[in-house]
C-alpha cells in the first residue's frame, strides 16, 4: 500500500510539474503581449506632427509670394504699352483715305504736274486702288483742284497781314517779318516741301481756273506788300508797288522750286535754320535797296 502511495505521489508530482511548466509557458507567452506596451497610444502621441506642423512657417513664403504677387502691378505697367500702340494704331487711321489719296497727289502733281501724273501713279504711291479715288475726287482733274485748295488753305492759316501795322518808321522791321514767316512756312518744313512747288507750277501750267485758286494764296501776299511800298514812297507808282510785291515773294519762292538744285550747290540734305536765316537776311536787304533806290 505505501508503495503504491509513493507511486501516486510520484505521479503526482509531475502533474503539478507539467502546471507548473504550463503556468510559466502561460506567462512567457502572456509576457510578450506586454510588447504591446511598446505600441501603446501615448508613444504614437511622439508622432504627433507638432514639427510636420512647422510647414506652418513655411507658409510665411506665401508672404513673399504675395509680395511676387505685386509683380501684377509691373504687369499693369506693361499693359500701358499695349494703349500706347493703340495711340499708334489709331493715329494712323485718322489719315482717311481722301486725305492719304490727297497728299499723295500733290506730291506728285508738284513734281511731275498735272499732264506727267497719272491716276494709277497716284494709287499706286499711296498703296489704294484707282476705284478709291474716283470714289473720293471723281477725276483727276477734281483731284488736281482739292489739292491745290487744301495747300493755299494750309499756307494762308496764321497768316498775319494786318495793313495797320504798316509805316514807313517800321518798315525795315515788318519786311523782315513778312519775309522770316514765309521762310518759316515755305522752307523750315514746317510744312510738307512740295506745297509751294505745287503752288508754282500751278501757276505755270494749270487751266486758267486752277490758276485762279493758286492766285488766292498770293493775293493777299501782294496787297499787303503794296501798302508797304506805298508807306515808305509815298509817290510810288501802283504798277511799280505790284512789282516789288512780286519780287519779294518770288525771291522767297525761288527757293522752294530751286529746293533740290540749291541744296546740291551747297551740299546739304535740308535747309538748316541758319541757311533760312542766311536767306532772309539776303532778302531783306536787296528788298530794301531796291524799293528806296
Amino acid at each position: 500500500m505505501e508503495k503504491k502511495a509513493k507511486k501516486a505521489t510520484k505521479a503526482g508530482r509531475p502533474a503539478k510539474a507539467d502546471k507548473a511548466a504550463k503556468k510559466e509557458k502561460v506567462e512567457k507567452v502572456t509576457k510578450p503581449v506586454k510588447v504591446a506596451k511598446v505600441a501603446k497610444a501615448p508613444k504614437a502621441k511622439k508622432e504627433k506632427t507638432p514639427k510636420a506642423a512647422k510647414p506652418v512657417k513655411a507658409v510665411k513664403a506665401p508672404k513673399k509670394a504675395a509680395k511676387a504677387v505685386k509683380a501684377p502691378k509691373a504687369a499693369k505697367k506693361a499693359v500701358k504699352a499695349p494703349k500706347v500702340d493703340k495711340v499708334k494704331k489709331v493715329s494712323k487711321k485718322r489719315i482717311s483715305t481722301r486725305q492719304l489719296i490727297l497728299d499723295t497727289a500733290g506730291e506728285l502733281f508738284a513734281d511731275y504736274g498735272m499732264k506727267g501724273t497719272s491716276i494709277k501713279m497716284i494709287a499706286d504711291a499711296s498703296k489704294q486702288n484707282i476705284a478709291a479715288a474716283n470714289y473720293h475726287f471723281g477725276s483727276k482733274k477734281n483731284l488736281y483742284i482739292d489739292t491745290i485748295k487744301h495747300v493755299v488753305e494750309k499756307l494762308s492759316e496764321n497768316s498775319d497781314l494786318s495793313k495797320e501795322k504798316i509805316s514807313a518808321k517800321n518798315f525795315d522791321i515788318e519786311l523782315e517779318k513778312y519775309v522770316k514767316s514765309r521762310a518759316k512756312i515755305l522752307l523750315s518744313g514746317s510744312t510738307p516741301p512740295w506745297y509751294g512747288c505745287l503752288i508754282v507750277r500751278a501757276l505755270q501750267e494749270a487751266p486758267k481756273n486752277v490758276q485762279e485758286i493758286a492766285l488766292e494764296f498770293f493775293k493777299p501776299e501782294v496787297e499787303f506788300l503794296e501798302e508797304m511800298a506805298k508807306a515808305v514812297k509815298g509817290k510810288i507808282k501802283p504798277l511799280a508797288a505790284k512789282m516789288w510785291a512780286y519780287t519779294v515773294i518770288s525771291q522767297v519762292i525761288f527757293y522752294v522750286f530751286a529746293r533740290k538744285m540749291i541744296l546740291l550747290a551747297v551740299g546739304k540734305k535740308s535747309y538748316t535754320p541758319d541757311f533760312i536765316e542766311e536767306v532772309v537776311q539776303h532778302i531783306v536787304v536787296s528788298c530794301k535797296v531796291s524799293l528806296k533806290a
